[in-house]
């Protein structure tokens, strides 16, 4: 087999396992991928947005600073890469990924854990804590279709190699660790 005829850069991320815990009972849909996403989203704009909802990102003096469109709202400025052509926006820099005993589980009580693991990549690791805010809005704001409110409980991030494996805690119930 040959060699491609280039080599893809090492891309910096970072793994983290988000608990949130439920402050009333909710009811949410068995897919939570588009409504995290959707309320990251608005949390995230809600937060960093100094414009408003009503500024469009793509007209925005503040596009090329704001931790808004560098997250969510990914414009490509100036000359795209090849693989980009043609496109507006590129690939968003993180993924949410539910654990997998959430997978279709709709009901939670009140006090009962969601749990799901953000990536980040790139650029989007050093904007981890905006990442952060947001997702503690968001569960603020509440989830749902009828927003049942949720509070931030635990983000846990990957032990480095060589200290044992498993999870470190790097925010309990309002306080950071690392």
């Amino acid at each position: 087999m040959s060699e491609p005829p280039y080599r893809l850069p090492a891309i910096p991320y970072l793994r983290l396992r988000v608990t949130l815990r439920a402050e009333e009972r909710a009811l949410l849909p068995g897919y939570k991928g588009s409504m995290v996403r959707g309320a990251f989203g608005h949390a995230l704009r809600r937060a960093v947005c100094a414009m408003g909802p009503k500024q469009a990102c793509a007209r925005c003096a503040l596009r090329r600073e704001c931790v808004y469109p560098r997250l969510f709202e990914t414009l490509i400025e100036g000359k795209a890469p090849p693989f980009l052509k043609g496109l507006s926006t590129a690939p968003r820099p993180y993924v949410f990924e539910p654990a997998q005993d959430e997978m279709g589980r709709r009901e939670y009580a009140a006090g009962e854990a969601l749990s799901f693991d953000l990536l980040l990549f790139g650029r989007a690791v050093e904007l981890q804590a905006y990442s952060l805010l947001a997702i503690e809005r968001m569960a603020e704001a509440g989830l749902g279709r009828r927003r049942q409110r949720f509070v931030l409980e635990r983000v846990e991030h990957p032990a480095p190699p060589g200290d044992g494996g498993g999870w470190r805690a790097g925010f309990v119930r309002g306080e950071r660790t690392w």
